[in-house]
């Protein structure tokens, strides 16, 4: 593993290990395991900790099971500006660098599948297999304005409630499959959910 730091975050996992990869943004990665890497992104409302009952059996099952925290979620730094999934292709693509894999198995669900698309656009030879689960592939197809009131209806609930992802999750994590932890690292992130289309 070439990893530029080490993170003092707890991992969600007993035994398992939490690094910071790169300098700006760092981005927080709890790992398990040895074998073939399986990297898992999490969904809008979620950070690594959604994969904790995952990442333990893929690594009783033989492989490095990985889940990292997106930008701006969990432990890792956020950034400035609209979401861009161009350049959460290149974060997944530096993490996987700093596992020293040409490729790995990535696994999903809802902006993390998301992202694992961008990230196949991109660097589709970074793949030895992709698991999607919740994720609107065709998202682009639907006319600006259907893109648009997706977005307005998704975010309305945080934006009227005041209410950030990190905030509805404790509520929603009786129904993922991971336990959940939140920092809220950014309180204006809900706002700027409108700008991810």
């Amino acid at each position: 593993m070439n990893k530029d730091s080490t993170s003092a975050f707890a991992p969600h996992v007993e035994g398992a290990n939490v690094i910071h990869i790169g300098i700006a943004p760092r981005i927080a990665v709890e790992y398990i395991g040895e074998g073939p890497l399986v990297m898992m992104l999490h969904g809008i409302g979620g950070d690594r900790s959604t994969w904790a009952h995952q990442l333990l059996h893929l690594a009783e099952s033989g492989y490095c099971a990985a889940a990292w925290d997106a930008r701006g979620y969990g432990d890792s730094d956020d950034y400035d500006g609209p979401l861009s999934f161009t350049e959460m292709a290149r974060d997944l693509s530096n993490v996987l660098d700093a596992f020293a894999v040409d490729k790995s198995h990535i696994v999903g669900t809802s902006i993390g599948g998301r992202i694992s698309l961008e990230t196949y656009a991109n660097f589709p030879d970074r793949f030895a297999s992709l698991t999607l689960a919740g994720v609107h592939a065709r998202f682009g197809a639907f006319s600006p304005e259907v893109q648009r009131n997706f977005v307005e209806l998704r975010c309305k609930p945080l934006i009227q409630g005041g209410l950030s992802p990190a905030d509805l999750a404790p509520k929603s994590s009786a129904i993922w499959p991971g336990r959940t932890r939140r920092r809220t690292r950014n309180p204006e992130r809900s706002r700027r959910c409108r700008g991810s289309t």
